[in-house]
């Protein structure tokens, strides 16, 4: 075993399954020192795995953005030191769902940043939590998404696709709809069964992520055509191209794609 890195006979059992403590609740937050005492009853419980997600850490969830300052990554390098110290792998986990901007590159940068600062601490598991986020997207992310949202009301599917499902969308940019052919996004708006046909041609039934897309060939949409699915360099979607993946939805995932996925049969 590497000293200072949790060895992996208490990380997850025979059958792959990892066993541990998830301190990610409300009521009075655990002190240092209580943290301490839980890893030395863990490694004797053989709970393998703790994952840090405390409310009383703002950084963790309310001021994500933010990085920690020297006294803080401290505090933390010795909770993970501690908890390597018993066998017991330290995940950290970070709360951006209740206002990150998905397509803005700055709250792109402050996640890897603030990723960054917790693995030069010799962590090596970060989750990304988005409990009880909004159902709506962030301004920044809607301003992207303007055709589309456009496009979705004039073929009557608002209902559809904001209610039911779960669904998977390969969401187009509008930058995508504006490399189709000039007329073509007027043309569909005033053409609300064909612009039906075109939008379902995007929503996948089923919530499926990205790293399940990646195992898959094709896959049928619900205009009842299949998309083919490549992974070549990045992963495409027929001839569109994935720049942003598993953004999560109240009714399934959304992945960004960089041209409008056109049926065959209205090619």
């Amino acid at each position: 075993m590497q000293p200072g890195v949790a060895g992996e006979a208490n990380v997850a059992d025979d059958r792959g399954l990892r066993s541990g403590v998830i301190e990610g609740f409300y009521g009075r937050p655990w002190s240092e020192g209580q943290r301490l005492a839980l890893f030395a009853r863990m490694r004797g419980w053989r709970l393998g795995t703790y994952l840090y997600a405390p409310k009383d850490d703002l950084k963790h969830r309310l001021l994500w953005r933010e990085p920690y300052d020297a006294a803080e990554l401290a505090g933390l390098s010795r909770l993970v030191e501690g908890a390597h110290a018993q066998d017991v792998a330290f995940a950290y986990a970070l709360a951006p769902g209740l206002d990150l901007r998905f397509a803005d590159e700055e709250d792109a940068a402050a996640l890897r940043g603030k990723v960054g600062q917790v693995l030069a601490l010799g962590v090596r598991t970060v989750a990304l939590l988005f409990d009880d986020v909004p159902r709506d997207l962030a301004d920044a992310d809607r301003e992207r998404f303007t055709t589309l949202a456009a496009a979705v009301k004039a073929a009557g599917l608002e209902t559809t696709l904001t209610r039911e499902g779960p669904f998977t969308v390969f969401a187009p940019t509008d930058e995508a709809f504006a490399k189709l052919p000039e007329g073509t996004v007027d043309d569909l708006l005033a053409n609300p069964e064909k612009l039906k046909k075109v939008l379902l041609f995007h929503v996948v039934s089923g919530s499926v992520t990205a790293d399940q897309v990646v195992e898959l060939e094709s896959v049928e949409t619900l205009n009842g055509e299949s998309v083919k699915i490549a992974v070549n360099d990045g992963v495409m979607i027929n001839d569109a191209r994935v720049i942003k993946t598993d953004i999560g939805a109240s009714n399934g995932t959304v992945h960004v794609i960089d041209t409008v996925l056109i049926p065959p049969t209205d090619g």
